[in-house]
Formats: C-alpha cells, structure tokens, sequence
C-alpha cells in the first residue's frame, strides 16, 4: 500500500496509503452495509408487550368468564389466543425475569419472589450480566420504555433504565396502590407506593387518578411519538393485584367471597379499558399492521382475589395448572393470522419471538420463534418439553403430559388433554412415564444454579 514505491514509507505515507485503501476497497461496502441496515431498521416491527398481573384463566371475556372485555377480546379475534399458554414460574418476581431475559430464571439464581416484608430482599435482584430483550433490542436501534411495574430489584444496577429501557414510568417493588385518596402511607423506605419517572419520584397525582388509567396514558404518549426508529413498549400493569381497587370502590382481602369478586371484575373492566386506549394509540400512530402485539398474566389467579381459574385446578404460587396456564394473545396484523392454537407455549417464547422478527440474534434465550408455528401446519414438536422449578415444587410438560411435584407429595403425573383439572394421577398405572419425565427434568435440572435469596 505504499504510494511511492521508490520512497521510504514514513508513518504519514503509512496512514495515506491505507486511507486511500479503505476509501477504494471498503467504502463501497461499509456504505451499502448502512444501506442495508437502514432498510432493515425501517422494516423492523414496533413491540407491545402488555403484562397483567395476577389475572385468573378464565377472566376474560375470549376465555369464556364473565367479565366483558371487548377490546381485550378484539384482541384475540384478530389475532392468536394460546389455550396453554404458560409461564416460568406461579409468581410475579421471578415469572417477569424469564419474560424479559428469554432463559429459565433459575440459570441466574432468580427463583423467588422479592418481598417488601424482608429487610435483606432490599439489595436482591436480577443479576448483573443477565441480558434483557429490551437492551438487545437497543442495540440494533429501538426506543424502548416500560410503563408499570418492574419487581426486579431496586439497587442502582437493578433499576429499568440500567437494564434496557430508555424510559420509565412506574414503581420498583411488587404491588401498588390504585387510587391516592386510599394509599395507607407515604414513607419510600418503607411502602412501595412511590411512582418513578426515571431515577425521580414523581408528586402524588391527583386523587381522582386511578393508576391503570395513568399507565396507560403514559404508554400512549410513548407511542405517539414521533421517531424515526422502531420502538418496545412494555405496559406493565399492576391490576389486578391486590389492592382490591376499582375506580369507585375497594374491599378488603377478608371481604365475602362475593363482594371480592365485584370489585375484581370492575378492576378488570378497567383494565380493558385501558387495554383499548393503548391499542387505540397503536393504531392512531399507524402502526397496527408494524406492531407485534402479547399480552399475557404473568401468574394465575390467586383466590384471595377471587380469580377464576376454571377449568384449572390450583392458584398463584402452585405449580398446578391453575399457577403457571394464563390467559396468552398475540397479534401482528397482516403476518400472523387469527386462529387459536392449542398447543403448549410459554413466556420464554415472547423473548424469542421478539428478537426473530427484529432481526436480532436470540444467543442464549430458551424459546422459540412462534411465528413460523403459528403460521404454518397446526404441529407440535414432539421433542420440546417445559420445565418448572421453585423451592421444592418442580414439574415438566411434554405432549399432554405433565409430572409434578408439589412440596413434599411425590411425583404426580397427569394427562392434560383429557384431565386439565388434575385430577387422576396416573403416576401408579405408568411407572415408566414418571421415569422418562423425571429423568428430562433432571436432564434441564443440572443446568440451574442454587437461588441467590429466599
């Protein structure tokens, strides 16, 4: 690369000649590679996750309960609603850091919950290095913002905006008052009331305010934006978890089973609601037929609310059916068409999903891509199994079997296609079964670590 052949290369010759070397033979290239990632960025979906707390199976109006949820429901019929769709883990804490990471909490260490009653919880959270869909897509040039509830730890290194997201607006700890005018105390150090826009506490708004209505218009605003990139909005709701709040009313958790149940379905009237302005805002910015929509609980119905779970047998916090099966949509207009898919998927696949069709590697996360499933041949993969493990309750699901283990109870082995209520055991009449689904989970087993807290 010397330009003068008969002269010494000095450094400045060095440094000419490879500048001029770049500028022939890589410019060309480096500039088509921009080309072809603006492209890309510009076909690059907009992502909608939208997270429910504590919301029972049959809760929902396209789930067959009684509560009218109309644009939930508009939801489902435009696009898939999964009947076994699961999640990592039959409470918040650790259910939300499969979601967000794509792997199995357990390989990390985060199998329980962060309790605000335990002093030492305080500096517990999602580890460091543990990689988050949020800064993955961040990476490739998306806006991304969670509106609500994040449970995932609240030291510095654990707060949203070190983990991914751009923009929050929300609370840290694992449940929160609905409406001021009935919080019960204001000390941050104590009580998980504070609201956060960023690092900075926001003041208490207004009381007429009802939380899941403010939520959702902090995520509208996001999504009415104006930018020139993709963007990730997690709407992270606290509703339906306790408090019992509606608008207008609240009970207590020792309230008669029936005015529990009242007040719950107006909080998930409001959360439909809320549901509707959001994907109102989706479509108001145009991009209905760019955005990849999921919405999913992020555990069972608990029954101190007054969650319906039918046909499922269990609560939050079992590893029966009626812990770990929540209500499952996704949408993406125009790629994914309207069906119902009954085979099993979990939240691990949402991580998957949302990498693939941002063209972004999915190195390390545990699901899978739903779209080539949910868009070709109404097939399962004989081979995949899914895997539960927290404290000493463990279980695995592969085809329509499912064994588990609750506490000390042996092994339980159940057909969940002809029994979703559990109730036959089959463990005694097919030794050989139990002994095929305990070897896998052992098999996933050996690649945990030992919980960071309990």
């Amino acid at each position: 690369m010397n330009p003068h052949p008969s002269a010494p290369v000095t450094p400045i010759h060095a440094l000419r000649a490879a500048a001029a070397w770049m500028r022939d033979r890589l410019m060309p290239g480096f500039l088509a590679a921009i080309a072809a990632g603006a492209l890309a960025a510009a076909e690059r979906p907009n992502i909608l996750w939208i997270v429910v707390d504590d919301l029972g199976y049959r809760d929902l109006g396209c789930q067959g309960g009684e509560v009218d949820t109309p644009a939930i429901d508009g939801l489902a019929a435009s696009g898939v609603r999964c009947t076994r769709g699961y999640v990592t883990a039959p409470v918040c804490c650790p259910s939300r850091a499969g979601m967000l990471s794509g792997r199995y909490q357990q390989r990390f260490g985060h199998e329980f919950n962060l309790l605000e009653d335990r002093p030492e919880h305080r500096t517990c959270g999602l580890p460091d290095g543990v990689e988050l869909v949020p800064e993955k897509l961040g990476q490739v040039g998306y806006a991304t913002g969670l509106f609500g509830k994040w449970h995932l730890g609240e030291q510095p290194n654990h707060h949203p905006r070190a983990r991914g997201f751009d923009a929050f607006y929300g609370f840290l700890r694992g449940h929160h008052e609905y409406a001021t005018d009935r919080r019960k105390g204001q000390d941050a150090a104590r009580h998980p009331w504070m609201i956060l826009r960023g690092y900075d506490p926001i003041p208490a708004p207004p009381p007429a305010e009802y939380l899941t209505d403010t939520l959702a218009a902090e995520a509208c605003s996001f999504i009415g934006a104006k930018r020139d990139r993709p963007w990730m909005a997690m709407l992270s709701f606290n509703a339906v978890h306790t408090p019992l709040q509606s608008a207008s009313r609240s009970v207590d958790q020792k309230a008669p089973f029936e005015d529990r149940r009242a007040v719950l379905k107006e909080m998930i009237g409001g959360l439909d609601r809320a549901v509707g302005r959001v994907l109102e805002a989706v479509r108001a910015s145009g991009g209905e037929g760019h955005t990849l929509v999921f919405l999913v609980s992020d555990n069972g119905g608990p029954a101190v609310t007054g969650a319906d779970n039918r046909p499922l047998r269990g609560e939050k916090g079992t590893l029966l059916e009626g812990g770990i099966r929540v209500p499952c949509l996704i949408a993406w207009p125009g790629t994914i068409p309207h069906r119902v898919h009954e085979q099993p998927v979990i939240t691990l696949d949402m991580a998957a999903t949302t990498l693939a069709a941002a063209g972004v590697p999915a190195d390390g996360t545990e699901g899978i891509d739903l779209v080539p499933v949910l868009t070709g041949p109404r097939t399962e993969d004989p081979k995949r199994a899914l895997f539960w493990r927290i404290g000493g309750s463990r279980a695995v699901i592969a085809g329509g079997r499912k064994l588990v283990k609750q506490w000390n109870i042996p092994w339980q082995l159940y057909d969940l296609e002809a029994d979703p209520h559990e109730d036959r055991d089959l463990a005694g009449d097919r030794p050989q079964e139990v002994a095929e689904l305990a070897r896998r989970w052992e098999g996933w087993n050996a690649g945990n670590r030992e919980p960071l807290w309990r």
